[in-house]
């Protein structure tokens, strides 16, 4: 015999089905507020993921562009070496090839012999193009810059640059003058007193390079043509003798 409330008329086991109906859809509530909570957070740890991702995938690749221009300076400007070349107007007479500007070098360096047909030797100028920071190589030196475009073998070293500039350092024989003072640093290789090109190379060549991002590098190299100037061990200038 079923038992029945009288105070309510209703059955009991209805009731109790009712109240488990409303707690079970409080308990939804609750799980759907949590689990919003937990896709909120997901999606922004997801966002940060992806910016971090981005960002290190952007410096590496300006990693590997640096990577590749610090190989390509250091391959020409540490082996930079004097050299001399006929003059277009006196084969008897010869000039240096050697040409530094503020934004132009024109040097001779060596490199590793991978043909007798090429040799050992390079030519090259390098200098800004727009916005391209290129390297023109020759198989003999050119003065004329038509010739160079006409038969050069451009090389992009770097995109996206604003400026450039180069430095050099050359090293006084002025003996009376103190240590510090007979290192130079001139912007522009020029001749000597009687404007004849110096015969000579800088002692090291610096070159800056301003990105249109804001970014600045600076390379600096010893050449190989004036690697006589050396000091081995640990070493100081001599004192002057007052």
């Amino acid at each position: 015999m079923v038992k029945r409330d009288n105070s309510t008329g209703v059955h009991p086991g209805c009731r109790a089905a009712g109240a488990k109906s409303f707690f079970t859809l409080l308990e939804l509530l609750i799980a759907t507020a949590i689990f919003s909570l937990v896709l909120v957070i997901l999606l922004g740890f997801s966002s940060h993921v992806t910016r971090t991702w981005e960002s290190l995938r952007r410096e590496e690749t300006l990693f590997s562009e640096l990577l590749a221009l610090e190989r390509a300076l250091d391959s020409m400007f540490s082996n930079a070496v004097p050299f001399s070349w006929p003059s277009d107007e006196n084969e008897n007479e010869s000039r240096p090839v050697f040409v530094g500007e503020k934004e132009h070098v024109r040097l001779t360096y060596l490199h590793r012999l991978n043909s007798a047909e090429d040799g050992a030797i390079r030519f090259v100028d390098v200098q800004l193009e727009e916005d391209e920071l290129v390297a023109w190589h020759t198989e003999r030196p050119l003065f004329n810059w038509e010739e160079l475009s006409a038969v050069g073998q451009r090389t992009v070293l770097a995109r996206n640059v604003s400026s450039i500039e180069f430095v050099y350092g050359d090293w006084r024989p002025d003996a009376d003058a103190d240590w510090g003072s007979r290192l130079e640093w001139v912007g522009l290789w020029e001749g000597d007193e009687d404007d004849k090109p110096r015969e000579h190379l800088p002692l090291a060549i610096m070159l800056t390079v301003t990105w249109e991002d804001g970014r600045v590098e600076s390379w600096l190299r010893r050449t190989a043509g004036q690697s006589y100037r050396r000091r081995f061990g640990k070493w100081a200038p001599r004192k002057d003798e007052s």
